[in-house]
């Protein structure tokens, strides 16, 4: 059974995110992902641990989001569609449901205009793919800018920050919290 986004009143998709392993802020765009992607797959899926469902239920419990896109019965989300992390202004945002779904769209116009050029011209850098960058980009700052659709908390704003350890090799996610912004 798949319960409509739509029909979610308390409908928010930006969420300003930082990510600290073992207590410090990192910056770097692929250890962000990398450790953003972990983050993801404990919010959709279904929790294989005790620490993924006490991860999982402290996310929902801000973001009503994830619960309204959660596919029940075992069945897994489709990543993309529900949760994509994107950076704007040199800061990092979670996006989920619409805001998501419409950035799954525009990366697949970049990769049919990527495909197309390479097809015609044997090279991607066309003036169509550099417009669907461009596009995609736009949107992502025309969604970062929205304050309408940032989580909130009693009027203040909310962000999230991940928490990682390391063991030197691998990463995990360690815990979640929900801090007031601006």
């Amino acid at each position: 059974m798949k319960v409509g986004i739509a029909n979610n009143q308390s409908f928010t998709s930006v969420i300003p995110v930082k990510v600290f392993i073992d207590g410090r802020q990192t910056v770097d765009d692929k250890t962000v992902e990398q450790c953003f992607n972990k983050f993801r797959k404990i919010v959709t899926t279904i929790p294989k641990n005790t620490d993924d469902s006490r991860i999982l239920n402290r996310y929902i419990m801000h973001d009503k989001d994830i619960t309204a896109v959660k596919i029940l019965d075992g069945e897994q989300t489709p990543d993309n569609a529900t949760m994509q992390i994107r950076s704007a202004y040199g800061k990092d945002y979670i996006f989920t449901g619409y805001e998501a779904a419409y950035m799954s769209v525009l990366s697949a116009d970049i990769g049919q205009a990527k495909r197309k050029s390479y097809h015609k011209a044997g090279h991607t850098k066309t003036h169509e793919v550099y417009n669907a960058n461009a596009e995609f980009v736009d949107k992502i700052k025309e969604f970062a800018d929205d304050k309408s659709a940032y989580l909130k908390k009693g009027g203040k704003f909310l962000g999230l920050h991940i928490n990682m350890k390391s063991n030197g090799k691998k990463l995990e996610v360690n815990d979640i919290k929900f801090c007031r912004i601006g």
